[in-house]
């Protein structure tokens, strides 16, 4: 399969190379379909997560029936979430508010038949150490 990164196929926001485009989110679908491409990789942003439709019921029926109308699979989403908000080296108060929002976040994936959840370690949520690995282990 060939696909591409959601906010590839729309105007860039604040000029990041990798977001999710709140605007555009729905009209990159079609772009797909006309390019030829059968899958986007979906990013979920920390900061704007409650307007991605990943977040309700109703968001997720609408992307069902965007990858049913124009024959798109979305197969991973990055959660560049955790970008920001840490899965350790954080208080034990954050570290539960975070797994909370994974667990919510591998909850409504698996409402749009989602398989992967790919959890970015890099800039910010970088493993520097030996004990940042244990710890997130």
């Amino acid at each position: 399969m060939l696909g591409i990164m959601q906010g590839r196929l729309s105007p860039p926001v604040k000029n990041k190379i990798q977001h999710f485009p709140i605007d555009h989110w729905k009209k990159e679908f079609l772009l797909c379909s006309k390019l030829g491409l059968e899958t986007i990789e979906w990013i979920y942003d920390y900061g704007i997560d409650y307007e991605n439709p990943l977040d309700s019921d109703s968001g997720i029926k609408e992307i069902n029936r965007l990858c049913d109308k124009y024959d798109i699979k979305i197969n991973i989403v990055m959660a560049d979430y955790f970008m920001k908000r840490k899965l350790f080296s954080v208080s034990e108060k954050e570290l539960n508010e975070n797994i909370n929002v994974l667990i919510n976040l591998i909850s409504q994936c698996i409402k749009c038949g989602i398989t992967i959840v790919e959890l970015p370690f890099v800039d910010n949520s970088a493993l520097h150490t030996w004990e940042d690995c244990k710890e997130l282990a």
